[in-house]
């Protein structure tokens, strides 16, 4: 299970150290972001996700972004204008074959990702789900 968190830690700071650039952006406008993340799961879910970020200043390391949950679960984030858009991880572990997982990223009140999973007979389920302001997303895992 450290195996795939830290695959997704990976993935996310990749993600987050590519999401702003030197530009001060003063007066830019911000994007609001939803996750929500529900399902059947009966055990705690480890989920990561994009923090809010509103300069290209902040720091990382003294933001939280990684919170172990009951589902249902929902987070609203918001981002600089520089940012490229948002990730999400979700891992289960010890989980009952066949209960699932689900998500959605809301941007402002529009939802623009969803996913599901299931949980596989070893009794884990690590995905990530990456949505991008251009409107592509990506899902990696499960």
């Amino acid at each position: 299970m450290k195996k795939y968190a830290a695959i997704a830690l990976v993935v996310l700071m990749a993600y987050l150290s590519n999401a702003c650039s030197s530009d001060d952006g003063a007066g830019q406008k911000v994007s609001d972001y939803r996750y929500e993340v529900t399902g059947t799961v009966s055990v705690p879910v480890q989920i990561q996700y994009t923090p809010t970020i509103l300069s290209p200043e902040d720091v990382l390391d003294d933001v939280d972004y990684e919170e172990t949950v009951t589902l249902p679960w929902t987070k609203e984030v918001s981002l600089h204008y520089l940012a490229s858009g948002v990730g999400l991880s979700v891992a289960v572990e010890d989980g009952f074959v066949g209960e699932m997982v689900s998500i959605k990223i809301f941007l402002e009140k529009e939802q623009v990702a969803t996913h599901s999973a299931e949980v596989a007979p070893d009794g884990v389920l690590v995905f990530v789900a990456n949505y991008y302001v251009d409107g592509t997303v990506t899902v990696h895992g499960d």
